[in-house]
Order: structure tokens, then sequence, then C-alpha cells
């Protein structure tokens, strides 16, 4: 399938759905008064963000910006993240997303290999990242979004987002204002600017999440953007329709979020509610109208697991009722995603409406009262999630995709879901399985090149011109793709068996004890694991009163016999479908999980196998001794 672009590129696609929705909302947003929030929402319509856009790319013009200059955006996720993007763009210059989360080292090589000219940064904390390498970089000058920040006494242009933003002149902190007061000037200069850039013009440069070796620049054009965005509408149809609205709160350095959860809403007109706090979600699913998030399978987990607990909270009488009513929905939910037939489809599909709406509607608003679709990607998710979510009236949609797809490469839609797979290829994109296993994909939305690392985007390409994703998969006959796992992660065992560590990981993401495992045994006669303990779970099942268990309790507590077997039973139970070989033999708990502080874990969260293994080296080698 061949795109029909109607756009050159995503400025004059964000300037069309202003021209054509003018006042109505786009963005939702409590504004920051330091480091606090306001209470309410604040609302701003597509002609005042547009006015924001325009004044803010004018402004980076003024202080010096280039066409095909890489600015940075230090943040997490919030309203002004988007604003910058967007103003980034019509400025002719590329937006280069840095996690929130990264180091000053991680910070200095990501501004020196990307060649950053401009970084934008939240806050005070980030801005502080920014000045401790500063000297070490050639950057021009830092915009800062917190209008609350003190900017220091020192010799290093700094601004203030609101300087620009919040004045009747336009760009109040630049020198020379001769020429900036005039609408005319704003809009020939942006015109012009836009105009120049193509399809296959530079975008964006995402840097990959890193699950080894060092971080590379994944290079986007203005076309595999807008490819991406006509291809995720077959999955997810709004239809610019008032009836829907996203919650967004996955950090915008990832390409899931800014492309999937962003781009795409503001193609379709579909206002968005910002949440920069990830520990805020709850509270702004019930404070915002929501009908839509993307989320990642680890947030969705502790959802499911916080409503479990609260069920098993309830009367006797109560939680009977709840618990029936939630596995008959769910055994309804199941017969229908496995019937072929249209007729029994339906009949499950009103049997589990009549349980939900005498039951479960109820418990379903203890998660949001408005949430209607789900969208999950970044690691895969269980079946019994999606089946939790689907039971309460939730559809749950699982994708799968890299960065260097710009986003989704394959979904379940909402009208059809095959369980343990990701679903077909978007439309647009192709997708074939190589003789060792690995998934190969080709289209619009596949990355131009690794930024200033040609041999490492030699690597990435057959020599046919096919994507190496580096994930191991098959497809059924009608054309759903099934992830087995990553090809650098296969183990093969001392019998030559080859086993995949993700089946195993996946298998136990349902578990109610395990929150992280880690399986090891390459050339090794078994498998063996480092755990890690919902510890919350546990003391509970235990009896244990969690307010008088310190940490080295809890470290006595996950060396003892009691919490050994109950992980045993549990990881027997989790894992009897898998062959024997498959199965972990030896284990060892930790008591303090996997982080990002150890370098264990990515922005993302996911783990980084080869760094546990040296951290836990001594550990591991221990589960092999017979």
């Amino acid at each position: 399938m061949t795109f029909n672009y109607q756009f050159q590129n995503l400025p004059e696609l964000f300037l069309k759905r202003a021209e054509e929705n003018n006042c109505k909302t786009i963005f939702y947003f409590k504004p920051r008064k330091g480091r606090k929030e306001e209470k309410s929402f604040e609302q701003l319509n597509w002609n005042e963000s547009k006015k924001q856009v325009e004044h803010l790319a004018l402004g980076l013009i003024r202080i010096g910006s280039q066409p095909t200059d890489n600015i940075g955006i230090l943040a997490n996720t919030c309203i002004e993240w988007v604003i910058a993007d967007i103003a980034i763009m019509c400025s002719a210059a590329i937006t280069v997303s840095l996690y929130h989360t990264c180091t000053p080292e991680e910070l200095l090589y990501l501004i020196n290999d990307a060649d950053l000219k401009y970084i934008f940064v939240e806050d005070k904390k980030q801005l502080e990242k920014v000045l401790q390498v500063y000297k070490e970089t050639k950057l021009q000058g830092i915009i800062v979004f917190d209008e609350a920040v003190q900017k220091p006494e020192a010799n290093i242009p700094i601004y203030l987002l609101s300087e620009i933003l919040h004045s009747e002149d336009p760009i109040p902190v630049f020198e020379d204002k001769s020429t900036v007061n005039e609408a005319f000037e704003i809009n020939s200069v942006i015109k012009e600017r836009i105009a120049n850039i193509r399809l296959d013009d530079n975008a964006t440069i995402v840097y990959t999440s890193g699950t080894s070796g060092q971080l590379k620049g994944v290079l986007l054009t203005h076309k595999n953007i807008l490819a991406q965005i006509q291809s995720i509408s077959s999955v997810v149809p709004i239809n610019n329709s008032a009836q829907h609205s996203l919650l967004a709160f996955l950090t915008s350095a990832h390409i899931f979020q800014r492309i999937a959860g962003g781009w795409y809403f503001i193609d379709q007109a579909c206002p968005i509610y910002w949440c920069n706090r990830i520990e805020r979600i709850a509270q702004y699913l019930h404070e915002s109208n929501a009908t839509i998030i993307l989320s990642v399978p680890l947030i969705l987990e502790k959802i499911k697991s916080k409503i479990l607990n609260q069920i098993e909270e309830l009367p006797d009488a109560s939680k009977l009722i709840v618990k029936n009513a939630l596995n008959a929905a769910i055994a309804f939910k199941r017969a229908e995603f496995k019937a072929q037939s249209k007729t029994v489809k339906t009949i499950m599909r009103l049997a589990h409406q009549g349980v939900y709406e005498s039951v479960l509607k109820k418990v379903a608003e203890k998660i949001s009262p408005t949430l209607k679709v789900i969208i999950s990607g970044g690691a895969p998710i269980s079946p019994a999630t999606i089946e939790f979510f689907h039971a309460l009236g939730i559809y749950l949609i699982e994708g799968y995709g890299l960065t260097e797809n710009t986003a989704v490469l394959c979904a379940n839609s909402i009208w059809e879901i095959t369980m343990n797979s990701v679903g077909k290829p978007l439309s647009g994109t192709e997708i074939k399985i190589a003789e060792d296993g690995e998934i190969l994909a080709k289209g619009d939305i596949i990355f131009k090149e690794y930024w200033n690392k040609p041999e490492a985007t030699r690597e990435a390409f057959t020599d046919d011109g096919w994507f190496k994703t580096g994930d191991l998969g098959h497809l059924d006959k009608a054309g759903n793709l099934f992830i087995t796992g990553r090809k650098k992660d296969l183990i093969v065992n001392a019998g030559g068996k080859k086993i995949m560590p993700a089946l195993i990981e996946e298998s136990v993401r349902a578990s109610l004890y395990i929150d992280q495992i880690a399986v090891f045994g390459d050339k090794q006669r078994w498998i063996g694991a480092l755990i890690t303990l919902h510890k919350e779970a546990v003391l509970k099942t235990l009896g244990r009163d969690p307010k008088i268990i310190n940490d080295e309790g809890w470290e006595i507590l996950c060396e003892s016999d009691e919490v050994n077997k109950l992980i045993t039973h549990d990881l027997q139970d989790k894992l009897k479908h898998l062959a024997e070989y498959e199965r972990v033999q030896k284990f060892k708990i930790l008591p303090q999980p996997f982080s990002q502080k150890k370098d264990e874990l990515t922005h993302t969260m996911k783990l980084k196998r080869k760094v546990v293994e040296s951290n836990y080296k001594a550990i591991i080698d221990s589960l092999f001794v017979i």
C-alpha cells in the first residue's frame, strides 16, 4: 500500500488542523506553580496553541536557530514539551528527545553526539544537569519551561519560556526588537521555513533506550511520522470524534508516546490531557474525561493488582459476587476472542454486557469513570491482564514496534484480538520472517539511518533493504505476528536446546508475588533466575505486618524457607505449560528491585541483561553449582 500524503511535513499538518478547529480545545493541563500544580485543568484551544507555537518558533529563529539545527528537549511529559516540539519543527530545526531521567554523564554524551545548538529543560533539576556539563558542549542557549526557576548569574544565555509566550511583545528577551512586533513577520518567516521542509527531510532524532551497548540516535523523517499517523488510524480510528480524549502520561522522549500518543491525536483533533508525573495517573484518570490512554504493561499490571486487592478487602458476600462476576466476564471474553462464528461472538458479547452492567461497571469506575480504550506497548503484556481489562469493559489493544519503525509496526485492533499475538502489520507495512526466525520489516515508517553511525545503519538492513528488528517470531495463517524473544538474548543450554528468556519471563508476569525476573542459563544444564518480589503481596499472604518489617527484616525473610517455598510453588504453577528444560530450576530472591540507579534498567524500564549479569555474577554463578 502506498500512502497518499496530504502534507509535506508535520508543521503543515498542525497548522491545517488549527485552521479547521479554531476555538475548539486541544490541550488540557495543570499549570505549574514552582514544584506544585493547580487543582483544576486549564485549556488551550487550537488558536491559542498555534499562537504559542508561532511565537516560540520565531523566538528560536531570533536567537539564532538555523534550519536543520538539532534542538533538544530534556523534560518529563507536559504541555510545554509538545509546544516546543512543534515550534522546533516550525522553525525547520530538528527535535532531539532526551530522557528526563538521564544522568549528567549520559546527557553530556547525548548533547555532543547530537551536536545540539539549543536545549529546552523542564525545571531547576534539569537545568542543573545541563549547567554541570555546559562548558564541555557547543550549546548556544538554554530555554527553561518552569517560570519559577531563578536564572543563575552565569555568562550563559538562559531564557524562561514564559518570557517568550506570556507577553504582548512576542519576543521580549532579545536585544534587537525593531521588527519583532508585527504579526506579518511571524507569518512570513515561519511560513517560509515551513514551505522549504520536504517529506524526506529530517524531523527528529530519538535515542533508543539502550538494553545493550551505547545509545543510538534514530533519525526519523517527516515522511516516517506522517506514514505512522495514517497507519495507526486502521487500528484505533477516532475520526475526529468529539466523544474521545487522551490522557498522556508516558514520557514524550519515547517514540510510542510522542507519535502514537501525541502526533496521531493532534492529527485527529482529539483533545489531550497532559499528566507530567506517573504517580498522578490514578488521580488524573478520575479528574479528566479521558477515554483513551497509552500505557506500558508494568503500569497496567499495577492497576490490576490494586483492583484485585480492593476486591479481596470487600465483605465476604460482596467479594463472592464480584469474583464470580469477574470470572464469568473473563470466560465470556475468552470465548469471544476464540470464536470464529460472528453469532457466537455476539452471544458472548451480550452475555458479558449483562455481567458488566449488573456488577462490574462499578469496579471499572474505580479505575476511571470514562476510560474505554488502552493501547499497550513497550513490552509484552500477559494474556491474563488483557482479559482482566476487557472483562471490565475496557478495550486493551496490544501493539509492537521499535523506535526504528516510528513506534507501531503491528497491533491488534478493537475489532479483532488474537491472544498471545501482537496482531497484524499496520497498513503500508510489510513483514516477513528470515530463515533464522528474525522479524524483518519494510515500509514508509522505517527509519532513515542512525545518527553519525553509518556502519550500524548498514548492519540494521539486509542487502535487499529489509530492516532487521532483532526480534524473533512467527506469523500465523491469518497474518498475526507472534513474538518469541530478542535474538541477542537467545539461550543455548548445555544440551543444545534453544530457549528464549522472554518466554519464561513473560509467563510469570501474572504472578501475584514476583515483581521482576531475569533468567540465565547459556551453556548450562538448567535455567536459573534472579527474582524480586511484590513485598506487600508476599507479606499479606504470610500474615506479616508491613509496619514492623524493616529493610533488614525483609532481607532475612527473602532468604527464609517460607518465602522460597511460596515462590517455588508460584513458579511451578506459572511455568507448567513450558517444556521441562525451559522451567526455572534454581533461583535467588533479591531484597531490592533492579533499578535505573544501578544501570540495570533502561529509561523505559526494560531489563539490561548484560548489566544485571555483571552486577550479580557471583550469585548467578552459584545457581549453576551442582
